[in-house]
């Protein structure tokens, strides 16, 4: 079975912007590698689905001492790396994906679906291997839409950080929830 990803929204994420150089047309291809990499190779996913069975949503998350495109799998990244405009780009782009703690990469709900309750009740599978294993859980947002969001899904907001990217000042705001 072939996996097909596309990008479907108009992304305005100065992250997004940050980690495509500007050219948003290499998203597609940037998520289709990072899904693939944690989907099959390091991570979980998780997703919810409508009565009809259509997906609504999905998270993806990253254990602790897992990088994404370790080793060889950084072959799947060429097209998209390639396709980054400068090398300071791509440097800040290499340098960004490796993380110490169990990751939220994605979680993505449609937005018919926000204030419903399902990216919490996504998070519980996380939530209770996390638990069990005793590891932290982190995820960044971008979107300060999203503060209140997480703070509800019981993160603690570590703080907010401007980080220069080779384009722009983006905003991150850091969340972590402790082994309980």
């Amino acid at each position: 079975m072939r996996l097909v990803l596309t990008y479907l929204v108009a992304c305005t994420d100065p992250l997004c912007c940050a980690f495509t150089g500007g050219d948003l047309s290499i998203l597609t291809i940037l998520n289709h590698a990072m899904i693939s990499d944690i989907a099959f190779k390091i991570g979980d996913m998780y997703g919810a689905f409508d009565e009809d069975g259509t997906m609504v949503g999905f998270q993806a998350w990253v254990p602790p001492g897992k990088a994404l495109f370790e080793s060889r799998d950084k072959e799947q990244l060429g097209p998209y790396i390639a396709r980054l405009p400068t090398d300071e780009i791509k440097a800040f782009v290499l340098h960004s994906v490796e993380l110490n703690t169990h990751w939220c990469q994605f979680n993505f709900i449609k937005q018919e679906y926000h204030g419903k309750g399902i990216s919490k009740a996504i998070m519980e599978l996380p939530f209770e291997k996390s638990r069990v294993n005793g590891w932290t859980m982190a995820l960044v947002t971008s979107d300060a839409t999203n503060v209140p969001i997480y703070e509800h899904h019981g993160f603690v907001n570590e703080g907010h950080k401007l980080v220069h990217t080779p384009l722009d000042v983006v905003p991150l705001y850091a969340f972590v929830k402790k082994p309980e």
